[in-house]
This record gives structure tokens, C-alpha cells and sequence, in this order.
């Protein structure tokens, strides 16, 4: 374990919900109301520093982890909890009756719920199908790093004030170091994600630039 450089023999790479659905959702709400649910960075600089990383990743011979909402078709696997408001911050006009199913865009076998094309899924790439926001609840994903050796993740993808806060918070309390590639990541709403970055993650992981993820693989890999 080092600060500076990471070993690509203890570390993984961790796509979060990089799937078609997502990043629909992301460019829909960017397109309907810019000054309220504008991205944190764009859909297509995220999926650009994604794939670089996931070329670097290949290269050092780091697994890479592919986290993905499945749900039922009949919505009976999902958490129809009570909110104030819908992912988007939007007040619920019929609680009851309202509340976000994630079955509606990520259901198993269909095309919302696949990998974009763009990260090249593989067999040898682990699949972790997942129910809930943390990709740690009720999932493969900790017994499968552990079986690797993995202390270190990397992750990219999103929505940063959703899944990706709660996979980190689990990450945490498992005593798995984070690296999170800032621009490979992607926020429903800018000054949510501007805030997580500058003020709350900062406290449990490493904030890097894409740049420097690469930066710090290609030092783990020359020592």
C-alpha cells in the first residue's frame, strides 16, 4: 500500500452503473432543465476518461468490476421507501404512489441495464448485479476482491450523491482504500457533486484527476 502509486496486484477497478440507462438519464435531465439538474461533467468526457481508464487497467492487469442495477420486471425486488423528493430533487406530488422504481429503467436482459458498449465487458470482467445503492449489500463484490487480493479500488461512474456515495461509504467501513477519478465521474446535480468531492470524500479516499489515476497505475507498474 502506498499514498502515491498503486499496486496493481491489490488493486481494482470499479464501474459504477455504467449502463445505457444511466447515462440516458444523466443527458436527459442535462437537456431538460440545465440550471437545475446540469451534470457534474459531461456524459461524454466521463465514458472518454472511462475508457482510458479501463485501457490502463487492461494494461497493468487490474481486474475491473462492473457494478449494475437489475431489477425484477415486476418491480418486487425494489425499495419503495418514503422520500421528500425523486432522485432529482423534485417534490413528490403523489407519495404514495410516486416513489422511484429502479425496474422502470434497469431491469434484467434488457438493453438499460448493459454495459455501455465503449468499456468492452469481458468474460474475464466481474459482473456484480446489484439491488440497492451500495455495491457492497447483499452482492459478490467484497468476497470476490478479497479472493483477489484487492485492498485499493479505483471507481469511476455515477450518480455520485446516490450509489457512488453509498458503495464508498461501505468501502470505507470494509477497510478498502479509495481512489476516485473526479472527472470519470458523474453527479445528477453539479454543486452536490462539487461538494462530495471537495468536502466529503476527501476525508476517507483520494481524489485524482483521471490524469493522475493513470499516472499513479503506470508508477505501481515500473516498481
Amino acid at each position: 500500500m502506498a499514498y502515491d502509486w498503486l499496486d496493481p496486484t491489490r488493486t481494482g477497478l470499479l464501474f459504477f452503473d455504467m449502463l445505457n440507462s444511466s447515462l440516458d438519464i444523466f443527458e436527459t435531465a442535462h437537456k431538460a432543465e440545465p440550471d437545475q439538474m446540469a451534470l457534474y461533467t459531461s456524459v461524454e468526457s466521463v465514458v472518454t476518461n472511462a475508457i482510458a481508464l479501463r485501457n490502463v487497467a487492461d494494461e497493468a492487469g487490474i481486474p475491473v468490476f462492473f457494478a449494475r442495477a437489475d431489477h425484477r420486471p415486476d418491480g418486487k425486488d425494489a425499495a419503495r421507501l418514503y422520500s421528500d423528493t425523486d432522485l432529482f430533487l423534485r417534490p413528490l406530488k403523489d407519495p404514495e404512489n410516486d416513489r422511484f422504481e429502479g425496474r422502470h429503467f434497469f431491469t434484467t436482459g434488457t438493453s438499460g441495464s448493459a454495459v455501455i458498449p465503449e468499456l468492452g465487458l469481458t468474460e474475464q470482467d466481474y459482473l456484480i448485479p446489484k439491488l440497492r445503492w451500495s455495491a457492497f449489500f447483499q452482492t459478490k463484490l467484497e468476497l470476490s476482491l478479497r479472493s483477489r487480493g484487492i485492498d485499493t479500488l479505483v471507481i469511476s461512474g455515477g450518480a455520485l450523491e446516490v450509489g457512488v456515495v453509498s458503495t464508498c461509504y461501505s468501502a470505507r467501513d470494509l477497510d478498502f482504500n479509495l481512489v476516485l477519478a473526479r472527472d470519470a465521474c458523474l453527479a445528477l446535480e453539479p454543486s452536490a457533486g462539487e461538494l462530495m468531492m471537495d468536502h466529503l470524500f476527501p476525508r476517507f479516499a483520494r481524489i485524482r484527476s483521471t490524469e493522475q489515476v493513470l499516472g499513479m497505475i503506470r508508477s505501481g507498474t515500473k516498481i
